[in-house]
């Protein structure tokens, strides 16, 4: 039981997905200093890469004192990321939510939930009448097949009658109807 009430609170769970939307936004954010940054003086740029390649020159030089403790850093280290990613994962839960709040609340999209809510209603109506006119095709069709059948024995009983009718006029002897007869029997 525990496994489903987990799942359903992942399912049910929208902070991944404010997650994806703030690391979206920041990834926005960054390449946006990023542009700010290449349109920098090209001087300012070289006295910036080479500090920084002093500052490896130096963390090089610094390696063997700092392997020494490496263990124990490692340990922390790990531990602070930890807490770091959680606090990022947090942060960027929450920008995600501002960023969908913000989506929520725009002209745009309440029009497009107003439409949805009308397509909705749409939809529903045209199946509710489909269902009726279903129901009206088929009550139709028995009536008209119970017509069609009434129709049909009334046909058959109509040309069994007649059929009797022609049967009883041919059986009927030819000179039955005059005292006459000039048949066989009076000569």
């Amino acid at each position: 039981m525990a496994i489903a009430t987990d799942l359903k609170k992942t399912l049910t769970d929208s902070t991944p997905l404010y997650v994806v939307a703030g690391a979206g936004d920041l990834v926005v954010e960054k390449i946006r200093e990023l542009r700010v940054d290449l349109n920098a003086d090209p001087k300012v740029l070289r006295e910036r890469i080479q500090t920084s390649v002093a500052s490896a020159r130096e963390s090089v030089q610094t390696l063997p004192e700092r392997t020494q403790s490496l263990a124990d850093k490692t340990q922390s280290f790990a531990k602070s990321r930890v807490d770091k990613a959680k606090e990022v994962y947090e942060d960027l839960a929450a920008r995600g939510h501002k960023l969908v709040d913000r989506v929520d609340r725009q002209e745009s999209t309440k029009r497009a939930k107003s439409s949805l809510r009308t397509t909705e209603s749409k939809v529903k109506a045209t199946t509710t009448a489909a269902k009726r006119g279903a129901v009206n095709a088929r009550s139709q069709a028995k009536a008209t097949a119970t017509a069609a059948a009434k129709a049909a024995d009334a046909a058959a009983d109509a040309v069994e009658q007649s059929a009797k009718k022609v049967g009883d006029s041919n059986s009927k002897p030819a000179g039955t109807g005059s005292a006459k007869s000039s048949g066989p029997a009076a000569r």
